[in-house]
């Protein structure tokens, strides 16, 4: 049996170098197949009528106070400031005119660790792609922020037809939902897996990690 096996092995060869070059494919072609099924994360989605209210919002994970904290949120698609705070204090010298006097940071929100932002009365011309970097606690021995944490959002913005200008004016439970979109909130609890790839990358991993239990028995060996 052993002499048929050896019998595939290139002359010149021995058969170690041989298991291990297979070994290294195998988990070289792992490495890659776990490469391509990393889930990409999607931004939250909020939808709205012009003259809307809505509500951006988002959760650090330390939950520590962010009073202090610096904050720039900006549009990307017309790469204008949205809202900017440094330190704790605002800056509303440099938002864009498009937004002045339309944006709020909810001050108890960031007492709790979270960053709420209100804006009132969108338009279509606020539909786009937005972007926020919160910094807080820059740590002068390490050089790094303790927290670091961005956050991307799309805002689409439609133009109500006068049919529903008259449902939206007599029901205001509309209007109060428009500021806290439930699409946007069931996108966020899904962001961490969109593509259900979890399963087959538990199993790839697994696998890769028995694959290279085998090649360091082999190794020991030969």
């Amino acid at each position: 049996m052993w002499d048929e096996i050896t019998d595939h092995v290139p002359s010149g060869k021995p058969l170690a170098d041989t298991w291990k070059e297979t070994m290294k494919r195998i988990l070289r072609v792992i490495i890659l197949s776990c490469a391509v099924l990393i889930p990409e994360t999607s931004p939250t989605t909020y939808k709205a009528h012009e003259n809307d209210n809505i509500t951006i919002r988002w959760d650090t994970l330390s939950r520590s106070d962010l009073t202090n904290s610096s904050l720039v949120c900006v549009f990307l698609s017309k790469s204008s400031v949205l809202y900017k705070r440094v330190n704790g204090v605002e800056s509303p010298d440099y938002l864009h005119q498009q937004f002045v006097e339309r944006v709020q940071c909810d001050a108890d929100a960031l007492r709790e660790g979270r960053v709420v932002l209100h804006l009132s009365k969108v338009t279509a011309e606020d539909s786009g792609r937005y972007r926020c970097d919160l910094r807080d606690r820059y740590n002068m021995i390490h050089r790094r922020w303790e927290t670091y944490m961005d956050e991307t959002f799309l805002l689409n913005v439609t133009t109500a037809s006068k049919d529903e200008n008259r449902v939206l004016n007599s029901d205001l439970a509309s209007a109060a939902g428009a500021e806290d979109p439930p699409i946007g909130r069931r996108r966020r609890r899904r962001a961490n897996d969109p593509t259900g790839a979890g399963t087959p990358l538990a199993v790839v991993a697994l696998a890769a990690l028995i694959l290279y239990g085998v090649y360091l028995i082999l190794r020991s060996r030969f």
